[in-house]
């Protein structure tokens, strides 16, 4: 019979199999259109992709949102405030409705990767800190939660962290943080924050650190003196960070699922440090990457076009 709309997608893995995926899959298509052997049927727009647009999505250097997954609808669930506890900009996570999606979105930030399930990929982590903090403003729709949980593991078992339920309105900033009672050497960590699950709920967050244990506020993985550029690259990029002796550090670059896909040895001088590096065997996508030593963790995301 009939009908009143029309959905065509493309994929070039199982979308409903995420432990199936296998880098260099590729599929192409063109000239794409329906049949008939009645009246001819409309036109698809633009079917044989000729007209492009560019999608812009910003997200905070070495933090993970759904905002790449939401480009397409032109909603991000995560933006910029100038609205800060210290310095000049916070991050403001909303809970919002996609029509596109026909769903309700959280406001999701973490340092690890997420993908389209809401898997979480945990970062490369070495470091005993004993105590987590931060800033928080919050405006739930209704009687809406956010949450806020850091997370240590080791082979795979939690060994300790922090969760801080939000379940009532904070006007001004309020602090937040506590022990994270490690039992062991962590090797990779997560943190997550949510907005909460009611359309409109808005949480802002800032000044988030690790202290105590043997790492100082100046440790924290994401407030390390590291550069990489261009980011996002094609290919080639450079990598950039400061040290204090002559002591080798540790490369390491990881995939979304975790696998390490390029390690290296790198020399350290005393001062600045700068080394050019080759990824355009790997397919596109997020990469964490880690430069690590006896006093060294150094943690962020790193993009592949």
């Amino acid at each position: 019979g009939p009908c009143d709309s029309v959905f065509i997608g493309f994929v070039s893995s199982n979308p409903f199999d995420n432990s199936n995926f296998h880098p260099d899959t590729w599929a192409m298509f063109d000239n794409v259109s329906f049949t008939n052997t009645g009246p001819a049927p409309a036109a698809l727009p633009n079917p044989s992709f000729e007209v492009w647009t560019d999608v812009t999505v910003t997200d905070p250097d070495n933090w993970d949102s759904y905002n790449t997954l939401l480009a397409s609808s032109g909603i991000a669930t995560v933006s910029q405030t100038a609205d800060a506890a210290v310095g000049t900009y916070a991050a403001q996570l909303e809970t919002k409705y996609v029509a596109l999606w026909g769903d309700t979105i959280p406001g999701i930030l973490t340092n690890a990767t997420i993908d389209a399930w809401g898997s979480l990929y945990a970062i490369p982590y070495t470091a005993e800190p004993a105590n987590f903090s931060g800033q928080y403003k919050y405006a739930p729709s209704g009687s809406d939660m956010a949450e806020v949980q850091v997370l240590f593991f080791q082979a795979g078992s939690t060994i300790g962290g922090y969760y801080l339920p939000i379940t009532s309105t904070a006007a001004s900033y309020t602090s937040m943080g506590g022990p994270l009672g490690l039992t062991g050497t962590p090797d990779s960590m997560a943190v997550i924050i949510a907005s909460g699950s009611n359309a409109g709920s808005v949480l802002k967050v800032d000044d988030l650190s690790l202290t105590g244990g043997n790492i100082g506020i100046q440790e924290m993985a994401k407030k390390l003196g590291i550069k990489v550029y261009p980011n996002p690259t094609y290919g080639v990029f450079s990598l950039e960070w400061e040290a204090s002796s002559h002591e080798n550090v540790n490369f390491l670059l990881t995939d979304v699922t975790g696998k390490t896909v390029m390690t290296k040895t790198l020399v350290s001088t005393v001062g600045t440090n700068v080394k050019e590096l080759d990824i355009e065997r790997l397919p596109a996508g997020i990469y964490t990457y880690s430069l690590l030593n006896s006093g060294l963790n150094k943690i962020g995301k790193l993009v592949k076009e």
